[in-house]
């Protein structure tokens, strides 16, 4: 994997840990291969570039790391459930619009703008698959 510049945002990324901060002596926290770690803001009064404006947590190590600790990959993008989503696709404004006395001609009728119940399963039916 090539190498990315240093996060300045909090999200997830694949990084390697290759300078631990704060490791016992006799443990061995470098990264042997690329993980996904979290990277948090650590100091609100701080700004980007600060040295510990941003921290780092990987997985099976209680304190947290700086981002200068690592070798850098790509930002993972955010998880999205389409559950979630509090818009309509075009799909769903149709599908709802049938079973809506409106018909879906009226944009300001609720069946064009808020998921119903039908639609919240669909999602959910999907989202098992």
């Amino acid at each position: 994997m090539k190498r990315y510049p240093t996060p300045e945002k909090p999200g997830h990324y694949w990084a390697k840990l290759v300078h631990p901060s704060g490791m016992p002596e006799g443990e061995d926290w470098q990264s042997s291969d690329w993980e996904v770690v979290q990277v948090d803001i650590n100091d609100y009064a701080g700004k980007v570039g600060d040295p510990e404006y941003l921290s780092v947590h990987v997985p099976g190590i209680a304190p947290p790391q700086w981002v200068e600790d690592f070798i850098w990959g790509p930002r993972i993008p955010d998880f999205r459930d389409e559950r979630e989503q509090p818009g309509l696709t075009e799909a769903e404004q149709k599908a709802q619009g049938a079973r809506c006395g409106c018909k879906g001609v009226d944009d300001m009728c609720i069946c064009q703008n808020v998921t119903d119940a039908t639609t919240r399963a669909d999602r959910a039916q999907r989202g098992r698959r």
